[in-house]
């Protein structure tokens, strides 16, 4: 059985599935995002994060002078962990050999883990373009170069496949990844996706892999 792999929130102290001691800096910081998800950022106070922390007041004015410095920095974090480790476990898990459609499937049905557990977060990250129309906060940036470097990395499997069309494929797969974090109930009216429940979010994800599978699988 393959080791799962984990993304996302968790990831700070919880590389490749072996716990590592935080340090009180990343402790805080990984509260933060956690009381985020659960409360919202307006909602969310330095006593919260500080009691999910397991530090006092003092502790996080130390490192962080403001909740305004904390909040803007756990949110620069969780984009960094989340991005950083989705290509470092693909690079890792191709790398020791597995074949490159199982590595895919394995490391976005752990993203989408994480996603479909932190539907505030992602709203939170996508706030300005969702509600502002604006287009240039860090998540949609280090957003599309995430999907730059994923392209890199497949079109190296063909080096003579259609780049457009590869860039198409992303980002229909990241659109429904994203819009069903966002909006988890959308369509259930029309059909029950249930993502919170593992079998049908691994359903759901490897059914989105499949138009990737064929291009990736399809002659030059």
């Amino acid at each position: 059985m393959k080791k799962s792999t984990k993304i996302g929130l968790q990831s700070a102290g919880d590389k490749g599935g072996e716990a590592i001691p935080l340090s009180p800096h990343d402790r805080i910081v990984s509260a933060a995002l956690v009381c985020m998800e659960q409360r919202g950022i307006e909602s969310t106070g330095i006593r919260d994060i500080a009691r999910e922390a397991g530090v006092n007041s003092a502790a996080i004015n130390y490192y962080f002078r403001s909740k305004d410095n904390l909040i803007r920095l756990a949110m620069e974090k969780s984009l960094e962990w989340t991005f950083g480790e989705i290509i470092d476990a693909l690079d890792n898990l191709t790398r020791n050999g597995m074949p490159l459609n199982d590595a895919l499937t394995d490391v976005f049905e752990a993203f989408a883990a994480d996603l479909y557990r932190a539907p505030r977060l992602s709203y939170a990250h996508l706030r300005d373009a969702l509600v502002d129309q604006r287009y240039d906060g860090p998540a949609v940036q280090q957003g599309n170069q995430f999907l730059s470097q994923l392209e890199e990395r497949l079109a190296l499997k063909n080096s003579n496949c259609d780049g457009e069309q590869l860039r198409l494929i992303l980002v229909q797969l990241w659109s429904s990844l994203m819009m069903t974090a966002l909006l988890p109930q959308l369509y259930d009216s029309f059909i029950p996706l249930q993502l919170d429940v593992k079998e049908c979010r691994s359903r759901y994800v490897r059914q989105l892999l499949q138009p990737l599978f064929h291009f990736l699988a399809s002659p030059a």
